[in-house]
């Protein structure tokens, strides 16, 4: 069973994201703020969409409760004009990224354990 992350403080234009592990203050500093962080659903870590000047187009990640990378989310191969990841929620129980693409967004809900693509659909 993974360790469970908590106190997660991370705002708009905030550079740096602090959350606890084992009781014990996190904190990953970035350049350039995040575009979006979200707890997962059962607190084993983080969904992060970093910037794309840090990351480039896929600038999405999972990171583990401890800072670790678990997985870096892949832009489906299929989607033309990308730009990068704007965004990542949950839409219930589905943790959904909003990508950028020239002429129209996709949403992609992503298995936040193999980064497998459950389901992906058109936005705009």
């Amino acid at each position: 069973m993974r360790t469970k992350i908590s106190n997660l403080k991370w705002s708009i234009n905030d550079k740096n994201i602090i959350w606890k592990y084992n009781n014990k203050p996190l904190i990953r500093k970035t350049t350039y703020p995040p575009k979006s962080v979200v707890e997962l659903a059962d607190r084993s870590g983080l969904a992060i969409v970093f910037s794309t000047e840090e990351y480039g187009v896929n600038n999405a990640f999972i990171i583990n409760a401890n800072g670790s990378e678990r997985l870096r989310l892949k832009v489906p191969s299929d989607i033309r004009g990308v730009i990068c990841f704007h965004e990542i929620y949950y839409i219930g129980d589905d943790l959904t990224a909003i990508i950028v693409a020239n002429g129209c967004d996709f949403a992609c809900v992503y298995d936040v354990n193999s980064g497998n693509i459950k389901k992906k659909y058109e936005t705009r």
